[in-house]
């Protein structure tokens, strides 16, 4: 985050405000969906947690998926990855869609 507000945080508190997007959940936020590594070290899943806690409070369609067991930066497993694809497909629709749609 230093490197990011160009200093400590505790020295960037109204920098770090601006960059959170926490700050910007309204209910004209699009559906959104949260993957976090349980075991993510670098950003805890509670970050995660709390910005899903404050769209649902806001009515915007959210889903968090906490993946046990991994740390920051990873891969969908299968059934995660399953997930992403159903909820893409809710709100974009299936690329069979989007072609007949197009025509």
């Amino acid at each position: 985050m230093a490197k990011l507000l160009g200093g400590p945080v505790a020295d960037n508190v109204e920098k770090a405000n601006f960059a959170s997007p926490i700050n910007y959940v309204t209910k004209n936020c699009p559906p959104v969906f949260l993957m976090h590594g349980g075991a993510d070290t670098l950003v805890p899943p509670e970050q995660s947690e709390i910005f899903y806690e404050a769209l649902k409070k806001t009515g915007v369609d959210v889903q968090l998926e906490i993946v046990p067991g991994k740390g920051h930066g990873i891969t969908a497993p299968p059934d995660v990855a399953l997930k992403i694809y159903q909820f893409f497909t809710k709100y974009l629709g299936s690329q069979t869609n989007q072609t007949a749609a197009a025509n």
